[in-house]
């Protein structure tokens, strides 16, 4: 415009730019408001995470608009991912970053996956099963780490600027149906600032008969030195022998011999341990195996019968994780805590159907590790609750259903339904210094 400034030009442009950004959005969305029936808008955060630091607060924001579409008779959402952070010296004030808009057909939406920072806490890693995003927080770039047609199935940072990760890739003019299409795995080294052509390949395994996110499911221990997954079965079928492979000298060290799945996998947190759940046999009548595993030997040890026993019910559902100082393992469905060697195991179930007066209309409790020696967290109607090792205190500390803790257990921060971000001590009794009570010791 005649006679106005540098400045004024480049804000009148920026603002052009972004109207015609959000007018061609809003055209999109309501012609594809016009095809679809039963139309939702919706959104939230999830995938809450402290910096290692305790500096930094981050978490993915979704808003999404789903329906069903009356051309092609199917269910359909448009999805748009963020990645929002903030200090957390002033969480009112937060940074964002969009990482995608995608249109799925038939629910086949992107699912929750992790979201990572740095052992610096410079950087954030958010992975999805289509990719790796590293997002430099200092100058708010991202960039893809690997390229595309690839699944992503586990991640771990290996420095402040090197990772490793394992993906699957279609093997081309192979079938393209579930459980036929056939894939190769990789185990990748990575710089985060190179290009995927500069990658390392650390392990490669050729022909597996199904996609990674079903049936050979791999982990890495926390400081990224050993990955434990299922390999190829010789009979076709999905699943395999256990092994162990050794990132630093790239040598596979087989676990099982015996062909099944790798259900469910939790490291100590100081990468010492392993603590598995093994299904064998058809899926109408199977077995489980519950492995304690040495990667420094290696050597392994089958808790399964002890578990059936000790714990109820061994199934593939049952989820595993270690307790912040690594003394014991968490079955959350049970409501056990195991230690596995000697062998040790309290139930707590009872004591929380008994204090939250749970009914089959509310379900029943599950109990998950909270990231402060001493203390675990169970949820009930709404609240999150945390609770010491003999399940006698029982402490709310939470309302929303997104929250984190940092990492000294001195703060927790909530995000609500909207986006903000509330942190506030956590005040709880100083830890037990007795050991809980225990049902049964087997040595």
């Amino acid at each position: 415009m005649p006679g106005e400034s540098k400045t004024d030009k480049k804000k009148r442009t920026a603002k052009t730019k972004k109207f015609h950004s959000l007018t061609l959005t809003t055209c999109f969305l309501l012609c594809l408001a016009a095809t679809i029936g039963g139309c939702m808008v919706g959104g939230g955060p999830e995938l809450v995470a402290f910096s290692p630091d305790g500096s930094k607060l981050a978490y993915v924001w979704k808003d999404f608009l789903c329906g069903i579409d009356w051309i092609t008779r199917s269910y359909v959402t448009l999805e748009s991912e963020y990645v929002r952070w903030c200090s957390l010296d002033s969480p009112q004030r937060q940074h964002c970053i969009k990482i995608h808009t995608k249109l799925h057909h038939d629910g086949g939406a992107d699912c929750p996956a992790e979201l990572v920072f740095s052992p610096n806490s410079r950087y954030l890693a958010r992975i999805s099963p289509l990719r790796v995003v590293i997002i430099d927080l200092a100058t708010k770039r991202h960039w893809c780490l690997n390229p595309r047609g690839e699944y992503i199935t586990s991640f771990v940072w290996l420095g402040y600027d090197e990772v490793i990760y394992t993906s699957f890739a279609k093997v081309p003019g192979g079938p393209d149906t579930i459980y036929k299409t056939v894939y190769n795995r990789t185990v990748w080294r990575q710089r985060i600032h190179g290009t995927n052509k500069a990658r390392v390949p650390v392990f490669h395994e050729d022909g597996l008969r199904s996609c990674g996110t079903y049936g050979y499911e791999e982990s890495f221990s926390p400081d990224g030195r050993y990955v434990v997954f299922t390999s190829s079965g010789k009979t076709g079928d999905i699943g395999g022998q256990l092994k162990l492979l050794d990132v630093a000298t790239a040598t596979v060290h087989t676990l099982d011999r015996q062909e099944g799945e790798l259900m469910e996998a939790s490291w100590k947190p100081n990468s010492s341990c392993l603590f598995c759940l093994v299904q064998m046999g058809p899926i109408w009548k199977p077995e489980y195996k519950a492995l304690l595993v040495n990667p420094a030997k290696p050597d392994i040890l089958n808790l399964g019968r002890k578990c059936a026993r000790d714990c109820g019910s061994m199934r593939s559902d049952l989820n595993s994780l270690w307790t912040a100082e690594g003394a014991y393992v968490v079955c959350d469905s049970t409501c056990c805590l195991i230690q596995p060697n000697p062998w040790k195991v309290i139930n707590l179930k009872e004591k929380l159907i008994r204090h939250l007066k749970t009914t089959e209309q509310t379900g029943s409790p599950y109990l998950h590790p909270l990231s402060v020696p001493g203390w675990l967290y169970t949820r009930h109607k709404g609240k999150t609750y945390a609770v010491d090792y003999q399940g006698r205190q029982f402490v709310p500390i939470a309302d929303e259903w997104d929250w984190a803790v940092s990492p000294d257990g001195k703060r927790i921060a909530e995000v609500n339904e909207k986006g903000k971000v509330t942190v506030r001590p956590l005040n709880l009794p100083a830890q037990p210094t007795t050991q809980p009570t225990l049902n049964r010791t087997d040595r």
